[in-house]
């Protein structure tokens, strides 16, 4: 059996999310540049970290709909960006979240503290993945394997 932990659809002419709880596992997930009108079917992705959306179609965003998980999320070129409050929203219904389209998000000390250690799972997902210095979305117009490379997520399969 064999776990996929990344999924690269830049540009394939998506049009719903859909049919990804068949991979539990997904880690990093691309769907940059599709025809996506709206964010749905992700909250069974318990273990994604990273997702692209980015250049769009995403009129209005429903933070509901995000996995509470996400550490990195990019929604650039999307019409939700412009929402009021979008930014406020967004990194308030997601508690572990880093980054928000390319920008840092600055968490407060008193809720690092209120967190307390995490567990080793989270201490895998860190090794996983290491916060990118540049966007991970289709401005750089790097291939697949030089956007994973960069982002420094690595497929942990076991064998057999």
């Amino acid at each position: 059996m064999c776990c996929f932990f990344v999924g690269f659809f830049f540009q394939n002419h998506i049009e719903k999310i859909e049919n990804l709880d068949c991979f539990p596992n997904l880690r990093f997930l691309c769907l940059a540049g599709n025809h996506i009108p709206r964010v749905e079917n992700l909250r069974p992705l318990r273990h994604l970290r990273v997702l692209d959306l980015s250049h769009n179609q995403i009129q209005m965003l429903d933070p509901d709909e995000l996995p509470r998980c996400l550490r990195l999320l990019d929604l650039r070129g999307n019409e939700c960006t412009h929402q009021h409050g979008y930014r406020e929203l967004v990194v308030g219904a997601l508690p572990h979240l880093l980054q928000l389209d390319a920008q840092p998000v600055c968490a407060s000390v008193g809720e690092e503290e209120e967190e307390g250690g995490s567990s080793s799972s989270e201490d895998e997902d860190d090794e996983l993945l290491s916060e990118p210095s540049d966007p991970f979305t289709t401005d750089k117009g790097a291939q697949t394997e030089g956007h994973i490379t960069h982002l420094g997520v690595k497929q942990a399969c076991p064998q057999g």
